[in-house]
């Protein structure tokens, strides 16, 4: 089972990356420069280490949603944005987290800012999913990073991205 040795794989990524922020959840189907992990349990992970860019990790938990959502400004208060928002990247578990009303609040408090990422896939049942930021590992709510500063942000959505960067496997 991946998620007994998920701390393991996000450890031993950080460790070989040397980046500053790391954020992974379990996956499926997932594609390296000369690989591909198809109906298999896999790790799909982003790491940061941005000069001059402020990048904020933050996490909700799946019984924070009513507070979050029900009043925004709650929401604005925990995601510290900054006038200088550029982004932000979040992972979700699709059991817990109410991703359409928590897009609609985003767009709604932070227009100029937008949001990417993803749901966690390859698992059967809640309490299954990983999530990790840095060497803390959660399996509900949602997770995420926003990047304030000299950034330059262009969304493109694929259908068939090609890899970037090493694989590790």
């Amino acid at each position: 089972m991946l998620q007994a040795d998920f701390s393991r794989v996000t450890g031993g990524l950080r460790e070989r990356t040397h980046c500053r922020t790391l954020l992974a959840c379990t996956a499926e189907s997932v594609l390296g420069v000369d690989r591909e992990i198809e109906r298999k349990p896999a790790v799909s992970a982003i790491g940061f280490s941005i000069p001059g860019v402020t990048v904020d990790h933050f996490r909700f938990a799946d019984e924070e949603w009513s507070e979050l959502l029900g009043e925004n400004s709650t929401l604005r208060a925990r995601l510290e944005a900054g006038p200088n928002l550029r982004l932000f990247i979040m992972l979700a578990d699709p059991f817990t987290t109410p991703v359409v009303q928590l897009l609609e609040a985003c767009s709604k408090e932070f227009p100029n800012a937008p949001v990417v990422g993803g749901m966690a896939s390859g698992v059967q049942r809640p309490g299954e999913t990983r999530l990790a930021i840095n060497d803390h590992i959660f399996n509900s709510g949602m997770i995420g990073v926003s990047f304030a500063g000299p950034l330059e942000v262009d969304c493109v959505v694929s259908q068939g991205c090609r890899p970037v960067g090493p694989t590790f496997t």
